[in-house]
């Protein structure tokens, strides 16, 4: 075990599980080093946003997991729980990723940030002028006063260097893995399908409805295909419906489907349990990934740990990501993913296929095992 405490703090919320997902699989690609390798974890959460019984499934794996209230020096008055005074408490040396714009004042805790993507860059379009100027100066600050700032792609390294002359050197790129939980592949996913009444055979596009992932487009393709006689095609797709940015976005969504008599063919499950969403996706007959941008897909990742056949936009993050099982299609071409699937509709099999997943699980382990390694090489040296 590694004498240096870590602190892991959790970014995600209700609305964004993929934050909080992040960081379980952090957790538990770190159990997956040897023991003389293996960080010290100490986990914090914010106790507005998630409980301990959260993290059962990992509690095991960690030093300890505490809650915190607000992230600066604390009003006495008010609380003696923020993040800065429970870092201190536990005597964390490094922080990940790092909620803090400013340097703390003593040498310790060593600050890692995370910068998701820059999206703002290509599609400014999808956000207000003064949500991009918010952006852009938190994203300067943390380049000036972070140790060292993580990125998911060599697409955002390059995005980072040109945009700040202070990436060259503290800028790090750590693709992530998703952990799919606790024995994933021992429940029967018929018995979910058979709860969310959805028929033997569907593709499954599971994401936050939120603009740039390409819901609109993906949903003109479903469209297309009905007209094309492919009367029984189904897409499910789960994720919160809220687009903070967008509030009527879900809602001219439901509008299209109503208007093209799509009720039979796209289901919208909202969120629903991390677990039965993992098996929903062992269960598809494929993976749809349509989006305009992201950092590193984790859906992309889940998919190739089930060893599912996957279709996805044909942007840069997806090339380097390199999924297995997978046909590209230009995002912005509804025809394009419309022949796509209409060719291979036929041949695509539902329900979870044993060999493949079998296959699939031994490079999932090895990607696990990875992410958790490189996480650890940047976090020793930053000490």
């Amino acid at each position: 075990m590694s004498s240096e405490v870590i602190g892991l703090v959790d970014p995600g919320s209700r609305d964004w599980l993929a934050g909080h997902i992040y960081i379980k699989s952090l957790v538990y690609a770190n159990s997956l080093l040897p023991d003389d390798q293996r960080l010290e974890i100490c986990l914090f959460y914010k106790g507005n946003s998630f409980s301990v019984n959260d993290y059962k499934d990992i509690h095991t794996l960690v030093k300890k997991i505490v809650a915190f209230e607000g992230l600066s020096e604390p009003i006495p008055e008010v609380s003696d729980n923020t993040l800065l005074t429970q870092l201190r408490k536990n005597e964390c040396r490094v922080i990940f990723p790092s909620p803090f714009t400013h340097k703390p004042e003593f040498d310790y805790p060593r600050t890692i940030s995370w910068i998701p993507d820059f999206q703002h860059l290509y599609y400014p379009q999808f956000f207000s002028e003064k949500e991009i100027a918010i952006r852009e100066s938190h994203y300067a600050m943390l380049f000036e006063n972070s140790d060292i700032v993580v990125v998911s792609n060599e697409f955002s390294k390059k995005d980072a260097i040109n945009f700040s002359s202070l990436a060259e050197k503290k800028v790090r790129v750590l693709p992530l893995t998703f952990w799919l939980g606790k024995d994933w592949s021992r429940p029967e996913c018929g018995e979910i399908i058979k709860n969310f009444q959805l028929p033997d055979k569907y593709l499954m596009f599971p994401a936050q409805f939120w603009l740039h992932k390409n819901h609109r487009m993906l949903f003109e393709v479903i469209a297309k295909l009905t007209q094309k006689g492919l009367k029984e095609i189904m897409l499910v797709c789960s994720g919160s419906t809220d687009d903070y940015r967008h509030p009527a976005y879900h809602g001219e969504l439901m509008n299209f489907v109503g208007d093209n008599k799509l009720q039979n063919n796209i289901k919208i499950l909202g969120l629903i349990p991390r677990e039965d969403q993992v098996q929903l996706m062992r269960g598809a007959a494929a993976i749809i990934q349509p989006s305009l941008f992201e950092g590193w897909s984790a859906l992309l990742e889940e998919a190739r740990a089930l060893g599912k056949q996957v279709f996805a936009s044909d942007i840069p993050m997806h090339r380097e990501q390199n999924p297995d099982h997978c046909t590209f299609f230009n995002p912005t071409d509804p025809d394009d993913l419309a022949n796509c699937l209409l060719n291979a509709w036929p041949n695509l099999k539902p329900g979870a296929d044993a060999s493949e997943e079998r296959e699939a699980e031994i490079k999932y382990q090895d990607h696990l095992y990875r992410f958790g390694k490189a996480f650890r090489n940047i976090c020793v040296t930053t000490l």
